[in-house]
Parts: structure tokens; C-alpha cells; sequence
């Protein structure tokens, strides 16, 4: 399939990177507190930021304002640094933005890569095979200190400062999404908010029913190179699917069991 802009007609927005690295290098970083301001995009906003800082209140040690910036400016550098290595650059005001355009099971999911908030959960839970180890292992390192929730309330905080509100929403539904798997049942969380949620949730990042079967695919794989290669690691067979799925060895390795343990 031509994946070109023009056929696929997508409406993109303009880029949002490094945003907040570059109010930290002007001095106007600490012009608004995340945590208490009561500036919001519109009303709809308004939920979602109160229900991420609730959030964050419980899950960071130490909740300051500082604190989840600091956060944030993590997220900004390792996207910053993964473009670097891909030699993505972006332009001010350029309404073409550099992005990858992903089809699995009759879907096309989009990432927007000049945008920090889908580039770090693109690489997170998608993988990319253009990845370094040394980025790979901060992202994960995030993830596993903060949490899924923890990280998407701060990115609604960030969207919220920042004046997108479509992205906010989207974020806000990931994370209804996220705590519903996370707390009591579906049926005492009440429908239609769990029906909402997980409708955003699966229009980036697939359904529960697709990513069985993707990791479904990544072991038939993985089995079949250790049946053709039993002498090869783990760590071979891992690469040799990463790239077949054009994925990153890690995301090979997160979601198939060793072979040769069975």
C-alpha cells in the first residue's frame, strides 16, 4: 500500500517537541505550577486534569510540581535522542511531520513522531526496531519505576499546559482504560466510561483480541527458528524475529516465552 499523506488524507497536527526542555532553557519553566494551576484548556479538560493530579498525588513519592516536570524532561530527552539517532529533524512550522504508519489486521494506526506524547508510547508499546539498547532500557526504566498510569497522567498534565485538548482527551482515555484493568471490575466501574475509554485506548494501540494475536505470531516464530536453529540463544532468535516483524528484539522478548524452557 502507498502510504503517502495525500492518499491516506490524514489531518496532522502541528509538532509538539521539546517544548518544555525549551522553557527550562529560557527561565519560564516555572511560570505555571502542573499541579495546582487552575488553568485548563476548556471545560471538557478540566476532569481529566484533576482526576491526573489525584493520581499522581498517590502514586509519586514525592508529588511536587518539580517533580513531574522532571519527569517529562526525561521523556523529552529520549525522544529527542531517539530522533537524533534516526536522523529525524524537525522544522518549525513544517505541516508534514515525520511519522510511521503502521497496518495490522486491516487497521492503520499512525504515530505521530514529532509529537514527545506519541513518540514515547509508540516506543514503548508498539517497539521499533530502530531503537538503541541505551534508549530502550530508559524507557523501560520509566515504566517500570512510574508506572503506565503514573507516566499518562503526567502527559495529560503536559497537554493540558501546552493547549491540546484533542490529545489530551485521547490521553484520558488510555488512562480510564489503564485503571479499569488495574482496579475493581468492568461492571462496578460502570459501562459506557469503560466502553469509552478502551474505544481510545484500541484506536492507538490496537484491541486486546489483536495484541493475542500479534504475540501469537511473534511465538509461531520464535518456535520455528528454535526448532530450524536449536543451537542459536535466545538472544539470536529474538533479533532474527525483531527484525522478520520489524520490531525490536526486546518487544520479541517481552511478549514470547523461551522455547528451549519448554
Amino acid at each position: 500500500m502507498d502510504n503517502t499523506i495525500g492518499e491516506l488524507n490524514f489531518q496532522l497536527d502541528e509538532p509538539a517537541c521539546g517544548l518544555i526542555t525549551l522553557e527550562k532553557q529560557v527561565g519560564t519553566i516555572n511560570n505555571n505550577n502542573w499541579m495546582t494551576s487552575t488553568k485548563f484548556i476548556d471545560q471538557a479538560a478540566v476532569m481529566a486534569v484533576l482526576h491526573a493530579r489525584a493520581l499522581l498525588n498517590t502514586k509519586l513519592n514525592d508529588p511536587a510540581d518539580s517533580r513531574v516536570k522532571s519527569i517529562w524532561l526525561e521523556i523529552e530527552d529520549i525522544c529527542a535522542a531517539w530522533r537524533r539517532e534516526n536522523n529525524l529533524e524537525i522544522v518549525l512550522g513544517q505541516h508534514l511531520l515525520p511519522m510511521t504508519t503502521r497496518l495490522h489486521l486491516g487497521q492503520i494506526a499512525i504515530f505521530q513522531l514529532a509529537k514527545d506524547g506519541d513518540l514515547f508510547f509508540y516506543l514503548k508499546n508498539q517497539g521499533d526496531k530502530r531503537t538503541s539498547d541505551e534508549l530502550s532500557r530508559r524507557i523501560e526504566s520509566l515504566f517500570s519505576e512510574f508506572g503506565d498510569s503514573a507516566l499518562l497522567s503526567i502527559t495529560i498534565l503536559y497537554e493540558n499546559h501546552i493547549g491540546r485538548a484533542k490529545d489530551l482527551l485521547q490521553t484520558y482515555a488510555s488512562l480510564q482504560l489503564v485503571e479499569s484493568f488495574e482496579s475493581a471490575p468492568h461492571t462496578a466501574r460502570g459501562k459506557k466510561t469503560i466502553d469509552s475509554a478502551r474505544k481510545g485506548h484500541e484506536a492507538v494501540y490496537g484491541t486486546l483480541e489483536e495484541k493475542e494475536q500479534i504475540r501469537q505470531e511473534y511465538q509461531e516464530y520464535v518456535d520455528y527458528l528454535y526448532e530450524k536453529h536449536p543451537r542459536w540463544s535466545r538472544h539470536q532468535i529474538n533479533k532474527k524475529a525483531g527484525a522478520h516483524f520489524n520490531v525490536s528484539y526486546k518487544r520479541i522478548e517481552r511478549n514470547t516465552t523461551d522455547p528451549s524452557s519448554r
